[in-house]
């Protein structure tokens, strides 16, 4: 077997990360050192993150901030390692673990079941990178390469403890209830499911279900009469003895005391559903789901990844598959085969579609004559239970990835460390992100994704809930209906900071107190995904106050993150291009704009400097005003300022709502007009970098860069960009009213 060295790095931080390090203190020391002085520290202490090494993490920048300067690092013991054939790694000619490979046993094509599985994996994987020090030398949709520190390693005895915590008590009440709480799933009038039952894997699945019917049976006994007569204090007390007496009755009818034990620990699971989660199924026939859940044996969930060299050739079909017969019938949502009649000897339940499955349980099957719900199997049934990320109304999902480069933790534990705000439910790499957002149309309300479009809603949702410094190496795609839909990372980059300036809300209220679109967020939003940047700022910083936050003197921070964020228009535009010619053009284009801005903007802020204090907020707007609309031309700009300031030359400062124009202008002075700036250069008494610019220098400019843009069409965009961008640096200044 075949290994390169990074996979061999990973190798050697597993077998780190799990064997005891006064035993191999030296060894340790020399790779630590390598890999930090080849700059890799971080990428090792992502992968011991992951791990939960903290013991050593440690270790190992405890003997970092020890090293002597200029230290030349010992032998590396990447040299010691090797890998046999048959898998079996060695070190310093020991063995230490081994590489498994293992494939994916199951497919599923529908949206729903295809995200349960894929984040139950992930969580697996997760799982054993936590307790076995497992570590992922490659992966792909189809399989994965692990290394164990541990040649007795043995998957279906990691599976078995994996399933006991994925399906504990508490993890189901994050998976499962939080979810049936918060969002109904049922799009049928009234939103009623079926009697829904689930194959139970543990004590604490049983327990959560049965919980799940009883409370659905309280609130059949306790709800009001139909007829609409106010409860008395009397008919409250009747019920609740009704109730009372149904539920000692169920009790009686289980014959072991351990069933009597996990019965009564149900009944108080059963108060932790809500109004909501306790009317999503059917109950007129509570009672039997709730005997039938208790005394049902346990089911096995089959791991839904092998061994490699065991691959299943036989007994499965593609998903979706319609192929039912009178032994076997073909799973529609994982394609394996099971035998309904000797399931039903163990589970009663109905092995057919419902909505925790899929997100249409009718299909119109092949070969079929019209709509009817699919057969699926056991283990289907019991891994959408445990995902908490359905295709509901309200709700958008998102799946996150990272690059293989990125030093940044996990996407599942960076989201489990993450306080998300509104009720938002993680699984594996997935986010089910809540959509609490409507607006007032024709009489009643509508979803704002409805109104603006799935896709820009996610683009905005995700700006607001994920830091801007965790998005840079992230991924997104989007799940709609039975679609996936990439979202460019760099627009939800710029939404972001383009959020963190203006605060805009979605929704506003309007002078009936109804809710409204937020139009020129909504504007803004379709400019970014255009890479419209600037237009975007200019949407929001000439927006009303209701609108978006007014930028003012004072708003040092807010227009540091704007200036941040021309930068990082830039930037991401050059980095997303991966060869494509015209989005580097695109970005040089807005570094030209960037450029002109610099230097026009040293001699609008002079204008203003020279009137104010001599004349009125209007007259000072109104100045400025005039000479940005003459950006047009670079002679009838210098002609309007030379009409109000007594020289020809101004002086561009380094500030930090400046520093990305001025760092362009700059640069083309010295790049482009190869011109030596040495004595043009000084220092504020606060150590603020300045440079002085003369009349010839935005004429020079203009000539240059007007050879890169000679047609019309692009030297009028060009204008056109130059003049938004100004308008929205004196936004302060064209926000303050006059007498």
């Amino acid at each position: 077997m075949i290994i390169d060295n990074r996979q061999k790095d990973k190798i050697l931080a597993a077998y780190f990360a799990a064997t005891n390090l006064s035993d191999a203190a030296a060894v340790f020391e020399a790779f630590v050192h390598r890999m930090h002085r080849e700059g890799k520290y971080d990428r090792l202490k992502h992968w011991w993150d992951d791990m939960n090494a903290l013991r050593t993490i440690r270790a190992a920048e405890h003997h970092i901030r020890s090293l002597p300067p200029e230290t030349e690092p010992s032998s590396d013991p990447i040299e010691k390692l090797g890998v046999g054939k048959n898998g079996r790694v060695q070190f310093m000619e020991e063995p230490i673990g081994a590489i498994y490979s293992y494939y994916r046993t199951v497919l599923p094509q529908e949206t729903q079941i295809k995200i349960a599985y894929d984040s139950l994996i992930e969580r697996f994987m997760g799982f054993l990178q936590r307790k076995k020090y497992a570590i992922r030398l490659s992966e792909n949709q189809l399989a994965y390469v692990l290394f164990v520190p541990d040649i007795d390693f043995q998957l279906i005895d990691e599976w078995q403890r994996f399933l006991e915590f994925v399906y504990s008590a508490e993890e189901l009440y994050k998976s499962f209830t939080l979810f049936v709480n918060n969002w109904r799933l049922s799009n049928r009038k009234g939103g009623i499911l079926g009697y829904v039952r689930f194959p139970s894997v543990t004590e604490d699945m049983r327990r959560w279900q049965a919980a799940f019917y009883i409370a659905t049976l309280r609130r059949r006994v306790l709800k009001p009469d139909k007829r609409g007569e106010p409860d008395t204090d009397n008919r409250r007390t009747k019920k609740r003895e009704d109730m009372t007496q149904i539920l000692s009755k169920l009790h009686e009818q289980l014959q072991h005391q351990d069933l009597k034990l996990s019965f009564d620990r149900a009944e108080k699971l059963s108060r932790q559903f809500n109004t909501l989660g306790s009317s999503q199924v059917r109950n007129a026939k509570a009672e039997q789901q709730i005997r039938d859940i208790m005394v049902e044996p346990l089911h096995i969930l089959t791991c839904p990844i092998a061994p490699l060299d065991k691959i299943k050739r036989a007994s499965t079909r593609e998903a979706g598959d319609r192929i039912v017969g009178k032994r076997q019938t073909y799973c529609y949502g994982c394609g394996n085969s099971f035998s309904p009649n000797e399931r039903k000897q163990n589970f009663k339940g109905n092995l057919s579609a419902n909505s925790f499955v899929f997100y249409a349980p009718s299909q119109r099957l092949q070969s079929g004559t019209g709509e009817e719900r699919p057969s699926v199997c056991p283990d289907c049934l019991t891994v959408a239970f445990a995902s908490p990320i359905k295709l509901v109304t309200g709700t958008i999902i998102v799946q996150l990835s990272t690059d293989e480069d990125s030093h940044s933790l996990s996407i599942e534990k960076y989201l489990r460390m993450l306080t998300l705000g509104e009720l938002n439910l993680i699984a594996g790499r997935y986010l089910l992100i809540n959509c609490p957002e409507f607006i007032d149309k024709h009489g009643g309300l509508i979803f704002v994704s409805k109104e603006i479009g799935v896709k820009q809603y996610a683009l905005w949702r995700i700006a607001q809930i994920l830091p801007v410094e965790a998005l840079n190496n992230m991924y997104f795609t989007l799940f709609v209906d039975e679609s996936e839909i990439q979202l460019e990372t760099r627009h939800i980059v710029w939404l972001s900071h383009l959020s963190e300036s203006f605060l805009s809300r979605i929704t506003l209220k309007d002078h009936k107190n109804k809710n409204r679109l937020n139009a020129p967020l909504n504007q803004a939003i379709r400019l970014i995904q255009k890479d419209e940047v600037i237009s975007a700022i200019h949407r929001l910083a000439t927006a009303k106050p209701t609108e978006a936050k007014q930028l003012g003197d004072w708003s040092y921070s807010e227009k540091r993150g704007l200036e941040e964020l021309r930068e990082k228009h830039c930037e991401l535009l050059e980095k997303s291009s991966n060869g494509d010619k015209q989005m580097m053009k695109q970005a040089e284009f807005y570094r030209h704009v960037a450029a002109l801005t610099g230097l026009t903007y040293a001699y609008c802020d002079y204008v203003r400097g020279e009137l104010r204090g001599k004349e009125n907020v209007d007259t000072v707007q109104r100045e400025v005003k005039k000479l940005i609309e003459k950006v047009v031309n670079p002679s009838f700009f210098n002609y309007e300022a030379a009409d109000v300031l007594p020289g020809t030359r101004a002086t561009m400062y380094c500030n930090d709502d400046n520093y990305f124009c001025y760092a362009q202008a700059k640069r083309l002075l010295e790049d482009t007009l190869k011109l030596d700036l040495s004595d043009r250069e000084g220092r504020t008494d606060k150590g603020q970098e300045s440079l002085t610019i003369f009349f010839d220098d935005i004429l020079n400019a203009y000539a240059a860069i007007s050879q890169k843009y000679y047609k019309k069409a692009q030297q009028r965009k060009l204008s056109y960009q130059l003049k938004l961008n100004l308008h929205a640096k004196f936004a302060s200044l064209f926000n303050q009213k006059g007498d």
